[in-house]
């Protein structure tokens, strides 16, 4: 009967405990990215071939400014890759002053949660970051249109993966650069 007894609680502890460890390892994912329209682009991108991504300074105030550089190289790579644009730039980075389109982004919140390094799986942090897109005539200063796109990531930062802002970082970069293409 003992025999019996320690195969039963073995059986249904060892899963038990495996899973637990794993939910602690890993966390609960959830990485996304929401888009909402403030102002519909007015007419086509088409025409528009270099393009600078900025951040103005006044809006540089929230935030980590390393997060907020972060974010500007991940459009910019993302747009780059699309290939929609002749060229893409960081406004910042350049010394190319005549751009056609200026990618605005003017961070509105970033809020990360994030316990600490030594801290993964589901006793990591959350990001959260919402910035919104303006899309300017760079010749004329008209805006084209107006967005508001939000990141988040939540549990995510494992001892695998990357931090949970890099990851809100990369959802919203991709959304922005959708956005854009899709206003072609």
């Amino acid at each position: 009967m003992t025999i019996r007894y320690k195969s039963i609680v073995r059986s249904f502890y060892q899963p038990l405990l495996v899973s637990m460890l794993m939910l602690w390892m890993y966390g609960c994912a959830s990485s996304s990215a929401t888009l909402e329209i403030k102002k519909p682009v007015s007419g086509s991108l088409s025409e528009y071939r270099v393009v600078a991504v900025e951040v103005p300074a006044d809006s540089r105030k929230t935030g980590n400014p390393e997060v907020i550089d972060e974010l500007v190289g991940s459009v910019v790579a993302n747009l780059r890759e699309a290939g929609a644009f002749q060229k893409v730039y960081s406004r910042s980075a350049t010394l190319v002053k005549n751009f056609d389109l200026i990618i605005s982004l003017v961070p509105t919140a970033v809020l990360d949660t994030e316990i600490g390094q030594a801290w993964f799986g589901i006793l990591a942090g959350s990001s959260t970051m919402s910035i919104d897109v303006q899309l300017i005539n760079g010749q004329s200063g008209e805006v084209l249109g107006v967005a508001t796109i939000e990141g988040t990531s939540a549990h995510k930062t494992t001892i695998f993966t990357s931090s949970s802002m890099a990851q809100a970082i990369e959802r919203i970069s991709e959304k922005i650069a959708s956005y854009v293409v899709q206003s072609i």
